[in-house]
């Protein structure tokens, strides 16, 4: 029996004693023999179902989402004051008596931003006035001054016993400078320690150092910054943080998140990038490795960070994922929340064990005891007065408090056996207790009294005390050393995060881009996304205005299309026990869902969003969140989504939660997501209030979902009409035909309907809809099933579907709810009046800060990007260079790209909402605009010699779809018109340039525009060959067709990055080799070597006349030990340039055979004089001589 003393009173009950779950083995047969049960095997397997032992407590919320934003931090007072760092709230709060109260920070009483969330910003003064953006770390010292590290203003701020705010050191523009408080700089720090004598710990997260901050102010380093730089993308490189151990000035760090000193005044430390915690020793002035990876193990190479991985154990063999917030305590240890595994870790005497959380990886929201209570990346641990932990678990905007078992009151261990029902002591008479067969044998009706229902005993009136408690709800666990069977109830059903193998994770790719978006992936630092970044568990994009991101999961085909001013989290993405999860949280904005039917699957797709938790068995469905109000909408268009309220505090603390409501094509579902209203409303969907919500991407591909969503409401409409949907109930009421057939029309009219509701509102101009027609009515057969605009469409019933008996608690509902919206909308725009009238001077002094802050910010972030790139391209050689430079300016041209269409998209609507005064002149028509769009298929780099399919769509306004129009290509290098290639289109030959242009039309006549906007499916679609390496410029040039000619309506320009390519290949016959290689677009004069080996029996010594076809002149090689030989190109003096083709001939000598037998050869094609690989070959043959 393990026992741990701590100084802190439990409670009254005394000393901490930490009770461990025990491993089967000697205590598994006490267990035996005292509860029974385990002789089976089967119980015996699930206790030991996890490798590692599990301290014995509970954990509870004790606040909720409704009062905090993903707290990163918590802190305790010397009067028992819990202090929170309320991150994305961007306050500091306190918690009394279960409430959490701003103690300091203005933000929630500020002006929000555009996406509705609460802004940042840096301001001291007292705490009703002070700004803080994105407080993390939090520390008290012994005078009950509470520190923190303020990461988004790159500052360190200190708020007193008064509750005034002042900045310790740092302030909010980013970078790195040691020095005074005022010289000072930071770059996000994200913790801090605080030891007795007021010297202050921070875990510079973003500098990957620890600074000291003395008592004079004076900042000095522990660590060395890496000069290291990492890929964050094709073609993209960051600045990132490096492993090494050693003296202080040496080591290194990777996004050091968390700090705590320990009982000898050390400092462990989060090294979250490494997945490692490291321990700064200051008697030695040294940094070791404390658990998790080692820096062999680490392998950084070009990869941002370590690998993730989940394993209890000796510190050495223990595995960590995203470790964050630490925690010091004389009876726990180092407490780590280990934010990536979704669980509270303990390092004690050298070992790592697993205190509560997710068995394998996955999240989740749960209360209860060791083995069922779940996190959702617990930020940070705290240990109260009373000796329990608090856990920020930031995930689930909560608090959470885990509670040690204890003994129960009146327990003496002198006894014989004893029952611990649920807290209550019972003794082995009392309670009837009988050992049988190595089974605890109980009456039944004293187990009844206990469950509090009737239990059916055997024949004696006896009953299996862990069988039936277990089946009942009940958690049985044996005390060896104490003699005692605790029973414990079970919190409920923790799915497939109790799962015992590890999840696999998986990732959502980034398949389009517009605008602008940024990716906090894996760790701390935020940079712009790029398509084709993959996303997994822990990650978070951010959309800017007029900007979407589609996103779509390979191994399920689920597709997410994320709206304009939009944040959204990956949560989970796992794999386990053959069954997918999907966890993605909608924080603000709007998102239109696209998930595969999973009516007959194991998988769960799951999307949190405004205080809801939607499961989703396959459909197509749409959220948003309105900015100002905070209500959220969630419209379902095809398939059945289960909305269930998000968990909240309930009395004393409890979770609770408001029932599962299910929801169906064509209707809506509304409530607030700030938990201020009492029932959701549920009604049809409302298109209007959805155009003004969702941004213009979303509503585009909910209208181009078209036949997918009718196939799909056909089916279920089918199943409908024939009483064959089990799960109809609660929102859909269908007891007659007619209720039946005015619903349908609802599902058949939806999607028309907001169509054309797009237009009216002036969401899609009528020539982007008449696209988008084109292009849905291809693939729909059924003529009254296409769009047309010029179709009426009837308005949607709000009635459909609707229980008479119902609509009038539901009218009831809608005006509360209008009610609590215009409540809303009206504090805002008094808030901000009077924000403008008291303090317009400050406002506007901190507005102009911001910004000027922000550009300055951002022009230290391009340096670092540059110098990044400057360090990674330094580390290669000149061909992996060329090809990195190569992507770096695709990707940075991609991302001018967007940027330019993002701005130009602003002023456009800034034009539309704010005409000019014009005094009665109306200008001139805006001419029409043109945009190509290019397949994925359409790459932007390009092999020499090799076919480029070239495939594109275009995009325009202010031209009919019926406009004949032809296209012209012109292809440029170095400014001039290229000749050095060649066009031609499938099943056609080389086309010929006219004036340098080539020109797409069909045979006869020309094309419709109409023909012309698919960007994967269109006529003009070609192949070009580029001969020679370098950077081309792709003009397309849409020509209308007039009666004078061709005429230029517009033109877009695309770069093609073209490398040179290398091709080898070998075969054999007969005792000869051909070696046959050649290049296109290689340096002139480019010499190269062969590295040949030859596997299999007896290789070694073979002899062979090498010579080139076609001539006489031949040279002897003969193969090593190995089987190897190197044939260097200026040993054939007839070998021609590579350029022309290499066809070399290798012929066994004289007297030379192989054995019988399997063999390979492989060829390596290399450059003269080095190991440059420029192309490989293999074959294998068999020799089977009689």
């Amino acid at each position: 029996m393990i026992m741990v003393k701590c100084t802190h009173s439990l409670r009254g009950r005394g000393e901490i004693r930490l009770f461990p779950i025990k491993k089967i083995g000697v205590i598994a047969l006490a267990c035996a023999v005292a509860c029974g049960g385990l002789s089976a095997g089967a119980s015996a397997a699930q206790v030991s179902a996890s490798p590692e032992e599990r301290l014995m407590g509970q954990i509870r919320t004790i606040t909720g989402a409704e009062a905090l934003s993903a707290p990163q931090s918590a802190a305790v007072r010397s009067d028992g004051t819990i202090i929170v760092s309320d991150t994305e709230n961007h306050v500091i709060k306190q918690i009394r008596d279960g409430k959490a109260l701003v103690l300091a920070g203005a933000s929630l009483d500020y002006v929000k931003s555009v996406n509705g969330l609460p802004q940042g910003a840096w301001l001291d003064g007292g705490g009703e006035t002070a700004f803080f953006h994105d407080p993390a770390g939090l520390a008290v010292d012994n005078r009950d001054n509470v520190y923190v590290a303020d990461a988004g203003n790159h500052a360190i701020r200190r708020i007193d016993k008064e509750g005034n705010v002042t900045t310790v050191a740092g302030k909010p523009e980013l970078g790195f400078a040691d020095g005074s408080a005022e010289e000072a700089r930071f770059y996000y720090p994200t913790d801090v320690a605080v030891t007795e004598t007021g010297v202050i710990y921070v875990a510079d997260t973003l500098n990957h150092v620890i600074r000291r901050i003395d008592a004079t102010g004076k900042v000095t380093t522990i660590g060395s910054v890496p000069e290291r730089a990492a890929l964050w993308d094709d073609g993209v490189a960051v600045m990132a943080g490096g492993y090494v151990n050693g003296s202080f000035s040496e080591a290194e760090f990777n996004e050091p998140a968390g700090l705590a000193i320990d009982d000898k005044g050390n400092l462990y430390v989060s090294d979250s990038g490494n997945n490692a915690i490291r321990y700064i020793d200051f008697g030695n002035n040294t940094v070791t490795t404390a658990a998790g990876l080692s820096p062999e193990e680490a392998d950084l190479e070009h990869e941002l960070y370590a690998g993730p991985g989940y394993s209890d154990g000796s510190a050495g063999q223990a595995k960590f994922n995203a470790p964050r917030g630490l925690e010091w305590s004389d009876a726990y240890g180092l407490v780590i929340a280990d934010s990536g595994n979704n669980a509270v870790r303990l390092l004690k005497d050298g070992e790592v064990s697993t205190l509560a959380g997710s068995w394998n990886g996955i999240g989740g929201n749960q209360d209860g005891i060791e083995s069922e209570a779940l996190f959702e990346a617990p930020a940070d641990a705290v240990q109260l007065a009373s000796g329990e932990l608090l856990i920020a678990d930031a995930g689930n905007d909560s608090l959470r408090e885990w509670e040690s078992y204890s003994l129960p009151e009146g327990f003496r261990a002198d006894r014989t056996v004893q029952l611990d029902w649920n807290g209550k002591l019972i003794g082995a008479e009392e309670a009837g207790l009988l050992i049988k067969h190595g089974k605890t044998l109980i009456p039944a009706d004293k187990l009844s009294e206990l469950l509090g229902h009737e239990i059916a005993g055997d024949a004696g009136g006896m009953a299996p005390l862990r069988a039936v408690a277990e089946a009942q709800g009940q958690h049985i666990r044996w005390l060896a050393d104490e003699k005692l069977i605790v029973a414990r109830e079970k919190a409920g059903n923790t799915d497939s995060a109790a799962s015992v193998e590890l999840a696999a994770e998986r990732t959502f790719t980034i398949d389009s881009l517009t605008g602008v978006a940024q990716v906090t992936q894996g760790g701390l630092l935020k940079q712009d996304a790029y398509v084709g970044m993959e996303l997994g568990p822990g990650d978070r994009i951010e959309t800017g205005g007029f900007s979407s991101a589609v996103l779509s999961a390979e191994d399920t085909g689920d597709i997410i299309t994320i709206g304009e001013h939009s944040v959204m989290e990956v949560v989970s993405l796992h794999e386990a026990d053959g069954a997918r999860l999907t966890k993605l949280e909608l924080v603000t904005g709007s998102a239109f869902y696209d998930v595969t039917d999973l009516s007959d699957s194991k998988d769960k797709f799951e999307v949190k969003a405004g205080e809801t938790v939607n499961s989703v068995r396959g459909t197509h469905f749409v959220q948003s969140i309105n900015p100002i109000t905070g209500i959220f909408n969630q419209s379902v268009f095809s398939g059945v989504v289960s909305v269930l309220p998000a968990p909240h505090s309930g009395a004393g603390g409890a979770q609770a939660t408001d029932g599962v409501h299910t929801i169906y094509p064509s209707q809506q579902i509304s409530l607030d997501s700030r938990g201020e209203q009492d029932e959701p409303l549920i009604k049809t969907v409302n298109l209007d209030e959805l155009v003004k919500l969702a941004g213009p991407e979303v509503i585009k591909k909910i209208i181009e979902n078209k036949q997918q969503i009718d196939q799909e409401n056909d089916e279920q409409l089918g199943r409908l009409q024939g009483g064959g949907l089990p799960e109809l109930g609660g929102s859909l009421d269908l007891a007659t035909q007619a209720e039946f057939e005015k619903y349908k029309q609802n599902v058949l009219n939806s999607l028309p309907g907001l169509l054309r509701q797009s237009v009216e509102n002036g969401l899609l101009t009528e020539e982007e809809a008449l696209q988008i027609i084109n292009e849905v009515n291809q693939g729909i057969t059924s003529t009254d099933r296409k769009y047309d605009l010029d179709r009426e469409v009837p308005p949607l019933d709000p009635n459909a579907g609707v229980n008479p008996a119902e609509q009038p608690k539901r009218a009831a509902v809608e005006e509360k709810q209008r009610q609590l919206e215009e409540m809303r909308k009206n504090a805002e725009k008094e808030k901000n009046e009077k924000l403008e009238q008291n303090n317009v001077s400050l406002i506007e002094q901190m507005r102009r800060q911001m910004e000027a802050l922000q550009a300055a910010n951002q022009r230290l972030l391009e340096e670092k990007k540059k110098q990044a790139a400057d360090k990674l391209l330094d580390q290669l050689d000149d061909l992996q260079k060329g090809r990195l430079a190569d992507m770096m300016d695709k990707s940075e041209r991609e991302l001018k790209e967007r940027e330019a269409e993002q701005a130009r998209r602003i002023a456009a609507e800034a034009a539309r909402n704010n005409p000019p005064s014009s005094g009665g002149y109306i200008p001139p028509a805006p001419g029409p605009t043109v945009e190509v769009e290019y397949s994925d298929d359409f790459r932007a780099d390009a092999d020499a010699g090799s076919n480029h399919f070239v495939s594109y769509g275009f995009k325009t306004t202010g031209l009919h779809m019926d406009t004949d129009v032809k296209v012209g290509i012109t292809v440029k290098k170095d400014g001039e018109t290229a000749g050095n290639v060649v066009v031609f289109r499938e099943g056609e030959g080389e086309m010929a340039p006219t004036e340098g242009k080539f020109i797409f039309a069909p045979s006869e006549g020309s094309y419709k525009l109409s023909d012309l906007t698919s960007k994967d499916q269109n006529p003009v679609a070609f192949y070009i060959q580029f001969m020679e390496p370098g950077q081309y410029e792709m003009t397309f040039e849409l020509l209308k067709v007039t009666e004078s000619g061709l005429v230029s309506v517009g033109q877009q320009t695309r770069t093609i990055t073209v490398s040179p390519s290398y091709s080898v290949s070998v075969a054999y016959d007969s005792g000869v080799f051909f070696i046959d290689s050649s290049a296109a677009g290689s340096p002139d004069g480019l010499s190269v070597d062969y590295q040949i080996q030859i596997t299999g029996s007896s290789v070694s010594g073979k002899v062979f006349d090498v010579g080139v076809a076609g001539t006489e002149s031949t040279i002897t090689k003969e193969t090593d030990a190995d089987g190897k030989m190197n044939l260097a190109g200026s040993d054939l003096a007839e070998l021609p340039d590579l350029s022309v083709g290499h066809h070399i001939v290798l012929s066994l000598s004289e007297g030379q055979y192989f054995v019988n037998g399997n063999y390979t050869i492989y060829v390596n094609m290399v450059e003269a004089g080095t190991d440059r690989l420029l192309g490989s070959s293999q074959y294998m043959f068999d020799i089977n001589a009689s």
